[in-house]
């Protein structure tokens, strides 16, 4: 298959919430629309501390996994694996997603969620 069907769940104050984005590409940038940079795929801009958010902050991606990767971002992506207390330090290569890890694009939180 092109990839597994996935989800993130938006987090606020620690719990989950009823928002999700369906993960619905074999490839998602996810950052904020610009009128300079156009679209991507995954748009925080609503999203509280999307002011956190680079244009182009992050891009997820399935390769038999699904995988994250800071495109460059100026405030970065951290994962705090399930079950985990802390979030890892700033990715600098991309990192596999396992059902529950949570991901922080800058300030903003969601889990990831498979199937």
């Amino acid at each position: 298959p092109l990839f597994r069907p996935a989800r993130l769940v938006f987090k606020r104050y620690g719990a989950l919430t009823n928002e999700s984005i369906p993960l619905q590409g074999p490839r998602l940038v996810v950052g904020r629309f610009d009128a300079s940079t156009g679209p991507v795929e995954i748009d925080l801009a609503g999203a509280p501390g999307a002011e956190n958010i680079s244009r182009r902050h992050a891009e997820l991606f399935f390769e038999g996994v699904w995988k994250v990767r800071d495109l460059g971002s100026t405030n970065g992506v951290f994962i705090k694996r399930a079950g985990e207390e802390a979030y890892s330090p700033r990715l600098v290569e991309p990192a596999e997603l396992r059902d529950g890890d949570e991901i922080a694009f800058g300030n903003v939180t969601l889990v990831f969620q498979e199937g």
